[in-house]
């Protein structure tokens, strides 16, 4: 029952009175309290997991990150209040997604996570992460799909220029298509973005420096150069090292899921809510990305952890766990309507 209602909330996107009017139909009445008494159960239960997928997000050579906003209740004023949080997303190169909630969009919430990480962090512009990235410590990725975006979005205003600019852009995925296609190795893929993607940048950065001084400061297109040339280094860098990827699509998809949890239960009843959410979606969307069942997943670890020992909680991370316990069939959720 406790993995059928985690399933439902974060890997379905239900709302609990959605679950609740479920179990009713079925002849079961539990009240929402205790729906979310039990959602904070199975977080606490499930934290000690979270946190080995922390470390070994830490310990990678590459993180991709993003973040959301969501709305919290605020219970301590009367009448009750909601303000904003936000949830970041952060992601190994294993794979191992980890959610971590903060009450502000300030820098503070991705230095504390990061502040013993060292290697390359994939992330948009944004100014908050300038002041991570100055002790060259942690190394700048950009993500050229947010670039591209900024071009698409002046199709309507200078055609010629943005297709032509969309068009080179095009020229550096094919070189990553093209790769993937062919199954290039890692240790390939580096001699092979030497060749083909350096040139390719090395002739859109000469059209932009030739189109920049023509195009005013301020309009859509002007702010799309500005932005690229101003993170230039930071979008070449994926050629440095295979393991690095062109975009960070990877930590948007993510996030998306969270996003479409967001429009269905509207807000967290708490802080500590938003924390226990944070922790479930990691599980959860680990299990995703890694193409593990929610509830084939929890309904097994939820028994082991009682008896699991501490010093091997790593074999219960979900892709760890699949190699391990999975069954060859994973059991669907069931339907309890």
């Amino acid at each position: 029952m406790l993995a059928d209602l985690i399933a439902g909330k974060f890997a379905e996107h239900l709302p609990l009175y959605r679950i609740q009017e479920r179990y009713r139909r079925a002849g079961i009445d539990f009240s929402l309290s205790t729906f979310c008494d039990w959602v904070a159960h199975v977080a606490g239960m499930t934290a000690p997991i979270v946190e080995v997928m922390k470390k070994i997000v830490l310990s990678s050579r590459k993180v991709h990150t993003d973040d959301t906003a969501i709305t919290v209740l605020d219970l301590g004023v009367e009448p009750v209040h909601s303000r904003q949080g936000y949830m970041w997303v952060y992601i190994s190169e294993f794979g191992d997604v980890v959610f971590d909630y903060t009450n502000s969009h300030q820098r503070d919430g991705p230095a504390s996570f990061l502040r013993e990480y060292r290697g390359y962090l994939q992330a948009d512009a944004f100014s908050g992460y300038d002041g991570i990235y100055a002790g060259g410590l942690i190394i700048e990725v950009a993500c050229w799909a947010h670039a591209r975006r900024k071009f698409y979005e002046t199709l309507g205003h200078y055609p010629t220029e943005a297709k032509r600019i969309l068009e080179l852009i095009g020229r550096l995925y094919a070189v990553e298509s093209r790769a993937k296609k062919l199954k290039v190795s890692e240790d390939r893929l580096l001699a092979w973005r030497q060749r083909f993607s350096r040139r390719r940048l090395e002739q859109l950065r000469r059209y932009l420096d030739q189109l920049s001084p023509q195009v005013l400061p301020k309009s859509l297109l002007g702010k799309a150069i500005t932005y690229t040339l101003k993170n230039w280094k930071a979008l070449n860098r994926y050629t440095e090292a295979a393991y690095l990827s062109i975009d960070n699509n990877l930590s948007e998809r993510q996030v998306k899921q969270m996003v479409i949890g967001r429009k269905n239960w509207m807000f967290a009843g708490s802080e500590n809510g938003a924390r226990n959410a944070a922790i479930l979606f990691s599980l959860v969307v680990s299990c995703k990305l890694a193409g593990v069942d929610p509830f084939a997943y929890l309904r097994d670890i939820l028994p082991r952890l009682d008896s699991h020992p501490a010093n091997r909680i790593h074999e219960l991370i979900p892709r760890e766990w699949q190699k391990r316990f999975a069954p060859q069939t994973s059991p669907a959720t069931p339907a309890v309507a």
